[in-house]
C-alpha cells in the first residue's frame, strides 16, 4: 500500500487544476463493476441456517431494510430446527467458499431438566435407584422453587446442596445425572470442531436463552438469567414475557395460521410504529440503529459476564445470558466499522477518527490499486453523519480533494448540534465514480 497523503489546509490550495500533474482518472468497465456488485453483495457468499420462524422473520425482512436491500440481496437463509441438525447440514458446505452461519439459541432443551411432562422426573425412580428420603427431600425443594431447569452444571448442584445436603449430592450426583438429559453437547461439539479449531466458512451466532434476548438488547442492556421461553411465566424468570413488557404487541413466528405474516414480529417490532401502511427510509434506519444499539450491547454484556464464564470453566454455551457472534454476523451483513483501524474497501485502504468535541472527521485513504479518482463537493453526502433519529449532517467539500496525493489526513466538519448525546454513525459511500460497492456504517461514539 502507498503511504497515506496529506492534506490538511483548504485554502492553501489553489481551486483550480494544476494541468502539469496528471492524475489517472478512475472509471469501471462494465466487468468491474459486475465483480464489484458481487464483492458488495454478501448473500452470493453466505448461507444463514437459522434454528426457527422468529430468526426466520428476523433475517428475511433484514434483507427488504432500504438501506440493505441492495447488498443483502443474495443472502440465503434456510430454516434448519435445531442445532443438532444444522450440524448435519453444514458437513456439505465444508469444501464451499461462501461463509456458513448457523443462528440458534439455548433454551430449555439444552438444560438439566428436574421435570418431564410435567412431572418431576425423580417421582418415577424405584428405590433401589433412589431411595425414597433423597426423592421426598428432592420433591419438597422442587415444590418451593418455581425454577424447573437450570442452565448449568454449576447452579443444578447448588440447588442439589441446598435440598439434599453436600454429602447426599456427592453420593448420588452420577445417579441422579443419569436421569436427567445431558445438557449442550452439542454446543460442545461446536465449540471443539468450529471455535477451538475453527472451519474458515462455518461460524455461530449464538444467543442465551432465546433469541429474544438478542431483540431485548435492541432496546436496553441486561443481565437477568432467564429460565422459559414463552411458558406465561413471570417477567423475572420467562424471556418472552420480558420482551413483551417492551413490546406489548410482540409475536413469536413469522406467519399465522392463515399464512400472513405477523404484523409484529422478531423484526417488525424495532419499527417505532409496526402498525404504519408503508416504512419511510427514515423507519429503516431507525430500525438499523436499533441493530447498532444491540451490536454494542452484546458487547457490553460479553464484558459483563466474563466472571460468569471463568466460573463455567469457558464453557460459554453454560452462561446465561450470553450472546456470542450474532454481533459479529449483523456486522459482517451490515459493514459495521469502528474508528481507529485501518478498513480493506475495494482497493482502498481507509480510516477515520472523529472529535466528538469539535465534530470533525478525519479520513486516511490509501489507494490500493494505484488508481486515481477525485472527492469534490459533488459528494457530501458519500461522508453523512446521522443520529438516531435519522437527522443527517454532511461536511462542506470547498475544493476537490485528490487520491493518491501527498500523504495527510484530510478533516472535514459537520455542524453537529453539542454537546453531542446521541449516538451518531458515518454513512461512508464509495467517493469513486460509478462504483457499486456498499456502504459502511461508522459507529462514531
Amino acid at each position: 500500500m502507498p503511504p497515506f497523503v496529506e492534506i490538511s489546509n483548504y485554502p492553501m490550495v489553489n481551486k483550480r487544476k494544476d494541468k502539469t500533474k496528471k492524475t489517472p482518472r478512475y472509471k469501471q468497465t462494465e466487468d468491474e463493476q459486475a465483480i464489484y456488485i458481487e464483492k458488495s453483495s454478501l448473500g452470493k457468499n453466505a448461507l444463514l441456517l437459522v434454528e426457527g420462524e422468529t430468526e426466520e422473520a428476523y433475517f428475511e425482512n433484514l434483507k427488504k431494510n432500504a438501506w440493505l436491500s441492495n447488498s443483502l440481496a443474495g443472502i440465503e437463509i434456510q430454516k434448519i430446527g435445531n442445532l443438532g441438525t444444522a450440524l448435519a447440514e453444514i458437513k456439505k458446505y465444508r469444501t464451499e467458499a461462501r461463509f456458513v452461519w448457523i443462528v440458534v439459541d439455548n433454551d430449555k432443551q439444552n438444560a438439566f431438566v428436574l421435570e418431564e411432562n410435567s412431572h418431576p422426573f425423580f417421582e418415577n425412580l424405584s428405590n433401589e435407584q433412589l431411595p425414597e428420603t433423597i426423592r421426598s427431600a428432592l420433591e419438597i425443594a422442587y415444590n418451593q422453587d418455581r425454577h424447573t431447569y437450570f442452565l448449568s452444571a454449576h447452579d443444578y448442584l447448588l440447588w442439589l446442596k441446598l435440598a439434599l445436603g453436600s454429602d447426599a449430592t456427592i453420593e448420588y450426583w452420577d445417579r441422579i445425572q443419569h436421569f436427567t438429559p445431558t445438557k449442550a453437547w452439542l454446543f460442545k461439539k461446536f465449540d471443539n470442531e468450529y471455535i477451538k479449531n475453527p472451519q474458515e466458512n462455518i461460524k455461530l451466532a449464538y444467543s442465551c436463552i432465546a433469541f429474544e434476548f438478542w431483540l431485548i438488547l435492541h432496546f436496553e442492556k441486561n443481565t437477568m438469567p432467564f429460565l422459559w421461553v414463552d411458558k406465561e411465566k413471570s417477567a423475572e424468570v420467562d424471556v418472552g414475557t420480558y420482551f413483551k413488557t417492551l413490546k406489548p404487541n410482540y409475536e413469536k413466528g413469522y406467519f399465522d395460521t392463515n399464512g400472513r405474516e405477523k404484523p409484529c414480529n422478531a423484526y417488525t417490532c424495532l419499527y417505532d410504529d409496526f402498525n404504519k401502511e408503508i416504512q419511510t427510509r427514515i423507519d429503516e434506519w431507525r430500525v438499523l440503529t436499533r441493530i447498532f444499539t444491540a451490536y454494542r450491547n452484546a458487547s457490553w454484556l460479553q464484558e459483563e459476564m466474563q466472571v460468569v464464564r471463568k466460573r463455567q470453566s469457558d464453557k460459554w454455551y453454560e452462561v446465561n445470558p450470553y450472546i456470542l457472534g450474532i454481533d459479529n454476523l449483523m456486522a459482517e451483513l451490515l459493514n459495521i466499522k469502528h474508528l481507529r483501524v485501518d478498513i480493506s474497501y475495494f482497493n482502498l485502504t481507509i480510516q477515520f477518527d472523529f472529535n466528538i468535541q469539535n465534530a470533525y472527521l478525519t479520513m486516511q485513504i490509501g489507494v490500493d490499486d494505484g488508481m486515481g479518482f477525485e472527492i469534490d463537493h459533488r459528494h457530501r453526502l458519500n461522508f453523512e453523519i446521522r443520529d438516531e433519529m435519522g437527522n443527517s449532517f454532511t461536511p462542506s467539500i470547498e475544493i476537490p480533494l485528490r487520491f493518491p496525493n501527498d500523504n495527510t489526513p484530510v478533516n472535514f466538519q459537520y455542524d453537529i448540534p453539542q454537546p453531542i448525546n446521541t449516538p451518531l454513525v458515518l454513512v461512508f459511500n464509495d467517493p469513486r465514480s460509478h462504483s457499486k460497492s456498499s456502504q459502511l456504517f461508522i459507529l462514531l461514539n
